[in-house]
């Protein structure tokens, strides 16, 4: 009899933890922004909106802050595979087992049957670790992100105190979404991100190599 995993109850909890783990991060936010954003008598109205300015080298700071997360999700993505697909592996395991033992066996209806049941149940259960895996990555990324990791905020050359409420929010909040999006994202995204830079503009991979060739 093949094992019985199509009903994962753990992506359940995952899913809960996550929302749970999301809407504190929210709240935390919003009491951020109600508590520390730039307070303002004429600046708080759209029309008072400040451009928001580039650092001088735009294209030098966003390849050193994809680095700096590229290393980031490594960490996270190791951190994944230690406490989330290790304790998945082992049921893994013994589903493929399972098939390998039916398939090993002379087939009739019956065991054609199982089989294609064992298969749709081991494919469910490897989504599940796919979804539990993405849901780690974006619990660690939000935190990294309210902890103070940042993807735009390096590029702008901004000064917070001279911004209106509502625009000084409105970049928090993208800041923070798009830092968990790139990090939880994986380092293979972030890779193409760079790649991607590097073969638009050469003189920066040619200034990367020199920093980095010996002598």
């Amino acid at each position: 009899m093949y094992l019985d995993i199509s009903k994962d109850y753990h992506l359940k909890k995952y899913w809960q933890i996550c929302s749970l783990i999301i809407g504190l991060a929210l709240l935390v936010v919003i009491i951020s922004l109600h508590s520390n954003a730039p307070s303002s008598t004429d600046t708080d109205s759209v029309s008072a909106l400040e451009p928001l300015l580039f650092v001088v080298d735009p294209v030098q700071a966003a390849i050193s802050t994809l680095g700096v997360l590229f290393i980031i999700a490594l960490f996270v993505e190791r951190a994944n595979e230690v406490f989330v697909s290790s304790t998945r592996l082992l049921v893994r395991k013994q589903a493929e087992l399972e098939i390998a033992a039916i398939e090993a066996e002379p087939l009739d209806d019956a065991s054609k049957a199982n089989l294609a049941q064992a298969k749709k149940t081991l494919l469910a259960y490897r989504t599940g670790t796919r979804l539990v895996t993405m849901t780690f990555s974006v619990i660690v990324s939000t935190l990294l992100a309210l902890a103070g990791t940042r993807a735009l905020s390096p590029l702008l050359e901004v000064q917070f105190d001279a911004l209106a409420q509502v625009q000084w929010a409105a970049l928090q909040f993208v800041d923070i979404l798009l830092t968990v999006a790139i990090i939880s994202g994986g380092s293979s995204g972030i890779h193409t991100l760079l790649s991607t830079i590097t073969d638009q503009f050469p003189n920066k991979q040619n200034s990367i190599d020199a920093q980095t060739t010996p002598g």
